[in-house]
């Protein structure tokens, strides 16, 4: 059986799209993010939201100790296994726009 995790940074432009946002996560089966999306979005908007809002914001060297420091703490965990290792994602929308859309069809989903 495989773990199918790994840590995940993940760079979004800010809302300025003049420089980058990071968040690091845990994660499973994070390809999911990319299943069936609709264009011209890049990645699922509720499954962004779910995995990377946690509520911190890094500079990509905090994100980096931040993920290792995720990685340390598994490794000393009873079930050591980070399977696909630390990975940044690089998505190409500002994270407040994920998180817009999200509760856009959240509301839509309550209307129906």
């Amino acid at each position: 059986m495989s773990a199918d995790n790994g840590i995940y940074i993940l760079r979004t432009p800010n809302v300025d799209f003049n420089d980058y946002e990071y968040r690091v996560s845990e994660a499973q089966a994070i390809e999911n993010i990319y299943y069936n999306v609709k264009e011209p979005l890049d990645a699922i908007p509720d499954d962004v939201v779910m995995i990377f809002d946690k509520g911190f914001v890094f500079t990509r060297e905090e994100a980096i100790k931040e993920a290792f420091r995720i990685y340390d703490e598994i490794q000393e965990s009873d079930y050591p296994i980070v399977e696909h290792g630390i990975q940044e994602i690089h998505l190409n929308f500002p994270f407040s726009r994920y998180q817009e859309l999200t509760e856009e069809l959240k509301n839509e989903n309550k209307n129906d």
